[in-house]
């Protein structure tokens, strides 16, 4: 298993609390966080290990993020 910040398991935990005690718009948002962490993280590892971009390649991935959001409402296939 992957080394997790403090952040990361700490939203890991308010996920479960929101789980079992929350609602369920409470548990969703607490889902969504804990998605958007993990994002952040594997994004951290990867650009630590890869040459430097170009401003070309960075912009094509920024807009990879900044999607408006899709009939999917954001969710992964």
């Amino acid at each position: 298993m992957a080394a997790r910040s403090q952040t990361l398991r700490k939203a890991i935990g308010r996920a479960g609390n929101a789980t079992r005690w929350g609602t369920i718009t409470q548990a969703a948002e607490a889902r969504r966080e804990v998605r958007a962490l993990k994002l952040a993280e594997h994004v951290e590892r990867v650009v630590r290990e890869f040459p430097p971009l170009t401003d070309e390649q960075c912009n094509r991935i920024a807009a990879l993020l900044r999607r408006p959001q899709g009939t999917d409402g954001g969710q992964a296939a």
